[in-house]
């Protein structure tokens, strides 16, 4: 045959042929080629029968003498590809029909192409369809979703070195970390192509068939941050979900400035819920560092309880009066000019921390590759969900995992830090330099909308916008000002962004 388009790449490890030979048979065509690679001549049942099984589909094996690994076994195959791509095939799955056609048509602009994917049971009967996320970097460190498929330009494939045995059984997501680093031209196409098969040994079957799988993943989401934060750690999120990982990371080395744009009120007992969102904050700044907090507030605020809150807690809190009706873009572009730091954290006043530490992850997140705001897992005081990123639903601007009772739905959108297309103007954390760079929030949307118009407006500048959902806070939503949308914002944000809010490729149905 004349040089293939496409090399597709298959270690085998005790092959199952009746498997196999659905693997090989949805791996044929013209442009094509098919190269496998027998991990240890012993590892096989009958090795001549296996020859003759590859053969009958025009396919090529490579027997190595002695157990390699599935990253060597693979790049033994890819060595002698002669593709212009490589797709990795595993031994007991397939191809769906017509699996070719697009991806052919994406491959002149890509380096990295994934699909979405069937599951299917032991006899190859479908059981469910996995949608994946439009390219998501951040998500990519924290969850391995682009594979199954996976194909790899196989120029970028040789100049990043291959798979790495070190990290077998999580190779595909160390390779993609990798890849990334080289390369932003991933391309997701949002078609079922492939069909993994939930076999006897398989990690879908039973997540603790493959846990080593899960320690290498970590592994090697901790050797890609290693450039950015030596002293970061990387954990397994088990009690949910295994394969969501979440990053622990350095403690923060420069100041932050708390801009709290209040209505100002008061819950039951009186004591203010302003005074409860400082209180929750406080054990997490530094007056050392050179923290502080700005309150932009109106005529009604009882400035001694400022005064108050300066001597208990030893933090500088300053506050200033906005005497108009109160518009929340224009207190919170109020906060940001006074604010002398520059990393800013915009919080609502009913919010409230717990007793972990969210400034430390919302610093580490704001400094990987092209991060311009993060937010958090807002919830309410049943901790039901109230907020964990916006997502637009035809169109419409809604938050994702409202109102959801658990987290232990498995559902990775509520588990891991990720790319969203926008988060709640409650908690927000950028650098000064991109508010100004984007020229604030928009003082003509007063109550509703501007943090969706903010978030555009940061994307439209090429940055990610990132939802936190390890960094957690308890929302007591608007008790301090009464919720209210009007026509003419929801108007004004869907002609304004229209284009953009037609598509959101982040998020995935919750529920």
């Amino acid at each position: 045959m004349s040089q293939a388009r496409l090399s597709v790449i298959t270690p085998l490890y005790n092959p199952v042929f009746r498997e196999l030979k659905d693997c090989l048979q949805s791996a044929q065509g013209p442009e094509i080629e098919h190269i496998l690679t027998l991990d240890g001549r012993d590892n096989v049942s009958d090795l001549p029968r296996l020859k003759r099984i590859v053969k009958r589909f025009g396919a090529t094996l490579i027997v190595s003498q002695e157990r390699l690994g599935i990253s060597e076994a693979s790049n033994l195959a890819a060595a002698s590809a002669t593709g212009e791509f490589l797709l990795f095939l595993d031994q007991d799955d397939y191809l769906e029909e017509e699996w070719w056609k697009p991806l052919r048509a994406t491959m002149q602009d890509a380096d990295f192409v994934y699909s979405d994917s069937f599951h299917s049971d032991a006899s190859g009967n479908v059981t469910s369809l996995q949608r994946k996320p439009s390219w998501s970097p951040v998500r990519l460190i924290f969850l391995m979703y682009a594979t199954h498929f996976m194909a790899v330009r196989k120029s970028v494939f040789d100049l990043v070195g291959g798979f790495r045995s070190g990290f077998d059984g999580s190779q595909d997501h160390d390779l993609a970390l990798r890849v990334s680093k080289v390369t932003q031209r991933f391309r997701h196409i949002p078609i079922p192509l492939y069909t993994w098969r939930k076999s006897a040994s398989s990690a879908l079957t039973n997540p603790l068939n493959k846990s080593w799988a899960y320690d290498a993943g970590a592994a090697a989401a901790k050797d890609f941050l290693n450039e950015i934060d030596p002293e970061a750690s990387v954990e397994k999120i088990t009690d949910f979900h295994p394969g969501g990982m979440r990053a622990r990371f350095s403690k923060r080395r420069e100041p932050v400035s708390v801009v709290v744009p209040t209505a100002f009120g008061s819950d039951h007992s009186k004591k203010t819920w302003l005074e409860s969102l400082i209180s929750s904050l406080t054990p997490f700044l530094s007056h050392k560092l050179g923290d502080e907090i700005i309150v932009v507030h109106g005529s009604e605020l009882d400035l001694g309880l400022v005064e108050r809150m300066r001597k208990k807690f030893g933090i500088e809190i300053s506050s200033v009066s906005d005497e108009e009706d109160f518009n929340f873009s224009r207190r919170v572009n109020i906060g940001f000019v006074l604010a002398k730091n520059k990393h800013v954290l915009l919080v609502n006043d009913d919010l409230k921390f717990g007793s972990e530490n969210p400034l430390d992850t919302l610093f580490g997140l704001l400094s990987l590759p092209n991060v311009g705001l993060v937010g958090g897992l807002l919830s309410y005081p049943d901790f039901s969900i109230q907020h964990a990123g916006h997502s637009f639903v035809k169109g419409v601007p809604v938050h994702v995992g409202v109102e959801a009772k658990s987290f232990e739905l498995g559902v990775f959108d509520l588990i891991v830090d990720r790319e969203v297309v926008g988060v709640t103007g409650a908690l927000m954390f950028q650098l000064k330099s991109t508010w100004q760079s984007v020229g604030g929030f928009t003082a003509s949307l007063p109550l509703s909308f501007n943090d969706v118009d903010y978030c555009q407006k940061i994307r439209s500048l090429g940055f990610s916008v990132i939802q936190a959902n390890s960094v957690k806070a308890i929302h007591h939503e608007s008790v301090t000002r009464e919720a209210i949308s009007e026509l003419w914002e929801i108007d004004f944000i869907e002609k304004r962004w229209s284009d953009t809010m037609s598509n959101d490729g982040f998020s995935s149905p919750y529920r």
